[in-house]
């Protein structure tokens, strides 16, 4: 069990750092709460990789791609709307939910996913102690 926590610590504290720089990148800026909804992120996906087993990457990534919409509208609504830190505002986009989420970002979510699945399975094969840790929970 604690190496398990250690696991999605992991994937969190990962998330947490990652995201942010992503959004640096494509945005220009981030807001600190983005590293914490990008960590929730990284360990949902981490969840979906490791309950939907033998599951074909893809359809991994669609189900990680609604969890993380999910995620950015209550994060969306609490930030936003609730708190008024105006992070992002998807109201010009089309499809848009309160200006919260929308299908593009769905989108972009998905592929963001596949690159964080293609990671774990990376991490798992060249980095024996982490398939070790993946290994012992499929096993038990």
């Amino acid at each position: 069990m604690k190496r398990l926590l250690f696991l999605y610590f992991g994937a969190f504290f990962m998330g947490s750092a990652l995201y942010p720089i992503i959004e640096i990148l494509f945005r220009g800026y981030t807001h600190p709460s983005m590293s914490l909804l990008g960590g929730l992120c990284l360990a949902a996906i981490l969840w979906v990789d490791e309950s939907l087993g033998r599951l074909r990457l893809i359809w991994k990534a669609a189900v990680s791609s609604v969890i993380i919409t999910q995620l950015e509208l209550i994060s969306g609504l609490l930030v936003n709307h609730l708190w008024k830190w105006r992070v992002w505002d998807y109201s010009h986009l089309p499809g848009n939910l309160a200006g919260q989420i929308c299908p593009l970002f769905t989108s972009f979510w998905f592929l963001l996913s596949l690159c964080a699945l293609y990671l774990f399975r990376f991490l798992r094969k060249y980095i024996p102690r982490i398939y070790h840790i993946y290994n012992r929970k499929n096993t038990a």
